[in-house]
């Protein structure tokens, strides 16, 4: 019986590839003509679980296999490349197919910024947002605030960009990194910023208008942004704009739109003052 020589796989180039990447190799060995005088390559694939194959290879001799394209979604891990031919498949080769994975890489967003008074849809750009499989690989996409807020929904559209990526609303004013993270690792701080923003607060209204100052009175304040887009209250200082800027002392933030017990002091100069409130996001215009 006249027998074709069983194939083997002595070198590949390069060894390396990323798991969310193609890779074009360069396969090396022997018995790829199993002794004819053209080409008698059957397939190559890998021995991974799926038995991955190759695809596109041209240029093809007794000792070298050219442009051999291993697709992307192969898990990490190291693999053998086995090539058929009529002889018969090569056993374990003599180098190995090292596939890594890498962490992910934020590098755009659209909007960069969105108001806290409600939530933000937004779009991230970046890499090595799909894994093993060529799907998702993404675990969670957060705010680097104070307590890592998670974005409430995003589609994870292809391996270099998330859609529909939800801010939600209520996060305190800041300009924050935003966080990918993916069984590989999560993407560097600081690449992209979210800026969340809230309107200055609005002074609308005085109740009473006015008072004596022979004696300590009580004022409440009607307007709105007292929260700032929060909870709670953000107001730092309520005053009036006489020369000293007098602060107002006991005042309760009832709730975003109302300011409760703010006491003038008593002594304060006779005259027509405007009340100032100042958050996080700026002070009040006159009002």
């Amino acid at each position: 019986a006249v027998l074709a020589p069983v194939p083997a796989v002595t070198d590949i180039s390069p060894g390396t590839g990323i798991e969310a990447e193609p890779v074009t190799l360069l396969i090396t060995g022997s018995g790829f003509f199993a002794g004819r005088s053209s080409s008698a390559v059957i397939s190559i694939k890998l021995d991974d679980a799926a038995n991955t194959a190759f695809t596109g290879w041209g240029t093809v001799t007794d000792t070298g296999i050219q442009n051999a394209v291993l697709p992307s979604g192969v898990a990490n891990g190291t693999y053998n490349v086995k090539v058929a031919t009529p002889g018969g498949t090569n056993g374990a080769s003599a180098a190995k197919m090292k596939i890594t994975s890498v962490p992910p890489v934020a590098a755009e967003i659209s909007p960069s910024e969105g108001s806290n008074l409600g939530s933000v849809t937004i779009t991230i750009k970046g890499a090595y947002f799909f894994g093993p499989g060529n799907t998702s690989n993404v675990k969670s996409v957060k705010l680097e605030d104070a307590v890592n807020t998670s974005f409430t929904a995003y589609t994870v559209t292809n391996n270099t960009q998330i859609s529909n990526a939800v801010v939600p609303a209520g996060i305190k004013q800041g300009t924050y990194n935003v966080i990918v993270a993916t069984n590989a690792g999560s993407s560097a701080p600081g690449a992209v910023k979210f800026t969340i923003t809230t309107p200055r607060p609005v002074v609308a209204g005085l109740t009473p208008p006015s008072g004596f100052n022979n004696s300590q009175f009580v004022v409440d304040i009607k307007g709105s942004g007292f929260f700032g887009g929060l909870a709670a209250s953000d107001v730092k200082s309520v005053i009036i704009g006489d020369a000293y800027q007098t602060p107002l002392s006991g005042y309760s933030v009832i709730s975003d739109t109302e300011i409760a017990g703010a006491k003038v002091p008593f002594g304060t100069a006779r005259g027509t003052y405007n009340v100032f409130v100042t958050a996080t996001a700026g002070t009040s215009s006159t009002t």
